[in-house]
C-alpha cells in the first residue's frame, strides 16, 4: 500500500555560526509519520544520536552516518516525502551528509527525468513541501520562518516552534511534524485529494490520540472540516468554462495589520505595519509577502471567441453585478475561483504576486481548489507550471535581459492609457480614506487594459490571427462602453485601435442597442 513519509530533523550547528549552509549543520534526530492514501498515521518513530536528551519510544544510533542510512532507507520505502519546508533546509541537510558519509539517496536525483527526482519542484508525488508549495511564484515565502506565516493565515495556528541551532530537540520536532500534518490534511482538501468529511475523521484521531493544546485551535478553523464555501452570484458563473479564451484579471490589497500583528503575537496600528514588515524581511523593503495582503478588489474580464466579452468588479463590502453583497474576503476569493474554473488566465505578474496572494488568503476558508492545483496530467495542462499553457502572464512572457516594465509604463508603450490618476502605491491610503469605490474603479481598469494587451500579446505571438484580434478587441470595446469606469480606457485608447475599428465597434454597439 503506497504511504506517505511526513518528517522533521533534529539540526545542531556544528559550530557558532555554522548553520548558514547545509554542510554547517549536523543531524542529531528527527520526528516521522508514516500516512497512507487517505492521510491516516499508520505509526510515528522517533530517531536520535546518543547524546540527544530523549524519553520514551526512541531508536538510539551510535554515529550520524548509521542515523543518516536508516533515515535514507525509510525515505526510499516511501511513495511520497512531506516536509514543512524540507526543501530549503532538511534536504540540503541530508544531502550534504550523503556526501560525507557516502551513504545513497535513491530517487533524490535523476539525469534521466528530472520530473520523477525527488527533489524536482515538479515532482508532488515524490515530495510534496508545504511552504514551497503554497509559496508558488512569491519566492520569498519559502525562506520565511512558518511560525510567523500559518498564524498570519490561520487563526490559531500558533505552536511551530522555530529551529533554534543551539538547543533544536526532539520535543520541539514532534510539534513541528504534528503542525506540519494538520497543515497537510489542509492542503490536501485544497488540492481536492480529501474530503470535508475524510479530514474531519482525521482530526478526531489526532484529537484521541493526544494533540499538544497549542495546536487544538488550529482543528477548530472552517478551513479544515467545514463545508465547502458557496461563492456570491456573478455575471461570470454560469456558462461553460473554456481554455480557448483569456479571463483576465487584477486584484488590489491593503496591508493587513491584523494577520501581521497575529503572527507577531501582539496587536499593531497601520503606521507600525511598514517598519514592522522590513523587520521581518530582515531589513529587505517593506512589501509585503503574500499572507500579509488584505483583497479588498478583484476585477475580472472574460473572453471567449465567438462569444461577447463579460467582466465582474468586486470590492469588498459591496454587491456582485449580479446583486449578490460581497461583505467578505472570502467571497471575493471565492468568486475569483469559481470564475477561473478551467479558464485560461490572463494577468501582468499574477504569477508572482495576485495569485500566490489570492491562494494564501484561501487557506482559512473551506475553499477547494483541485483545478488550479493539479498535478496530473502532460505539464503544460497544469496550472501552476511554468510552461502552463493554462496561464498567460505577459510580464513573465516578454521578461528576459530587461524587465518589460511595469504595467502602467507598458500599456503606455502599446497605446493605451495605462494607469489613470492612482496607482498601487495609493490603494491603501484610498482605502483607509474610505474610497472603495475609486479602488474598484482603478482594479477594473487594470483588468481591461489587462486583456487588451494579452489579446495583442497573442497577436503577436501568432495564437490569434489579426482578423480575430480585431474581433476580440472590437467585443471588448462594446462591452467597455457600458462601464462608466471604463470610459476614460476607450477615450485614452483610440490609438490602440486604428479609426475604422473604433467606428465600427461603436457602430455595432449603437445597433445592438436599439
Amino acid at each position: 500500500m503506497a504511504y506517505a513519509l511526513l518528517i522533521d530533523l533534529v539540526l545542531r550547528a556544528r559550530e557558532a555560526g555554522g548553520g548558514s549552509s547545509a554542510a554547517g549543520l549536523r543531524l542529531l534526530g528527527a520526528h516521522g509519520i508514516e500516512l497512507d492514501e487517505k492521510g491516516r498515521r499508520r505509526s510515528s518513530f522517533r530517531v536520535a544520536l546518543p547524546e540527544l536528551p530523549t524519553e520514551g519510544d526512541v531508536v538510539s544510533f551510535p554515529d550520524e552516518a548509521a542515523l543518516l542510512s536508516d533515515l535514507a532507507g525509510r525515505l526510499a520505502r516511501s511513495d511520497t516525502l512531506v516536509t514543512l519546508q524540507g526543501r530549503q533546509v532538511d534536504l540540503p541537510v541530508l544531502e550534504s551528509l550523503a556526501l560525507r558519509h557516502r551513504v545513497p539517496l535513491p530517487g533524490e536525483f535523476s539525469a534521466e527525468d528530472p520530473y520523477r527526482a525527488r527533489r524536482s519542484p515538479y515532482n508532488l508525488a515524490g515530495h510534496l513541501d508545504l511552504l514551497s508549495f503554497l509559496a508558488d511564484g512569491d519566492r520569498r515565502m519559502r525562506w520565511l520562518d512558518p511560525g510567523l506565516v500559518l498564524p498570519a493565515v490561520l487563526p490559531g495556528a500558533f505552536g511551530v516552534p522555530a529551529r533554534d541551532l543551539e538547543r533544536d530537540d526532539l520535543v520541539a520536532a514532534r510539534r513541528r511534524a504534528l503542525a506540519t500534518y494538520l497543515l497537510y490534511l489542509r492542503v490536501q482538501r485544497l488540492r481536492g485529494l480529501l474530503s470535508g468529511e475524510e479530514v474531519r475523521a482525521r482530526l478526531a484521531e489526532l484529537s484521541g490520540a493526544g494533540l499538544p493544546a497549542e495546536l487544538r485551535p488550529w482543528t477548530e478553523t472552517p478551513a479544515w472540516a467545514g463545508e465547502p464555501y458557496v461563492p456570491p452570484a456573478t455575471r461570470l458563473a454560469n456558462g461553460e468554462s473554456s481554455a480557448a479564451g483569456l479571463l483576465a484579471f487584477d486584484i488590489e490589497t491593503v496591508p493587513d495589520e491584523v494577520a501581521l500583528g497575529r503572527a507577531l503575537g501582539r496587536r499593531l496600528s497601520p503606521a507600525e505595519v511598514p517598519a514592522v514588515l522590513a523587520e521581518v524581511l530582515g531589513g529587505e523593503g517593506d512589501f509585503a509577502p503574500a499572507p500579509f495582503h488584505r483583497v479588498v478588489a478583484v476585477s475580472m474580464v472574460r473572453w471567449e471567441r465567438d462569444r461577447e466579452v463579460e467582466l465582474e468588479r468586486l470590492v469588498l463590502g459591496g454587491a456582485s453585478g449580479a446583486g449578490a453583497p460581497t461583505p467578505t474576503e472570502a467571497d471575493l476569493l471565492a468568486a475569483f475561483w469559481q470564475a477561473a474554473r478551467g479558464r485560461r488566465l490572463a494577468s501582468y505578474n499574477g504569477r508572482r504576486f495576485d495569485l500566490p496572494v489570492l491562494l494564501w488568503r484561501s487557506l482559512p476558508h473551506p475553499i477547494e481548489l483541485p483545478f488550479y492545483l493539479a498535478e496530473r496530467g502532460a505539464p503544460r495542462e497544469r496550472y501552476r507550471h511554468p510552461h502552463s499553457v493554462r496561464q498567460l502572464d505577459v510580464f513573465e512572457r516578454l521578461a528576459g535581459g530587461l524587465s518589460p516594465g511595469p504595467l502602467g509604463d507598458l500599456l503606455e508603450a502599446v497605446g493605451l492609457p495605462g494607469k489613470l490618476g492612482p496607482d498601487g502605491g495609493d490603494v491603501a491610503r484610498l482605502w483607509a480614506e474610505g474610497e472603495a469605490e475609486t479602488v474598484g474603479d482603478y482594479c477594473l481598469q487594470d483588468a481591461a487594459q489587462t486583456l487588451l494587451l494579452a489579446l495583442r500579446f497573442l497577436e503577436i505571438a501568432g495564437e490569434l490571427s489579426p482578423a480575430s484580434a480585431r474581433k476580440a478587441t472590437g467585443s471588448a470595446y462594446r462591452r467597455f462602453s457600458r462601464e462608466p469606469a471604463l470610459a476614460p480606457v476607450l477615450e485614452g485608447g483610440v490609438a490602440f485601435l486604428d479609426r475604422e475599428e473604433v467606428d465600427l465597434a461603436r457602430n455595432t454597439g449603437r445597433e445592438g442597442g436599439r
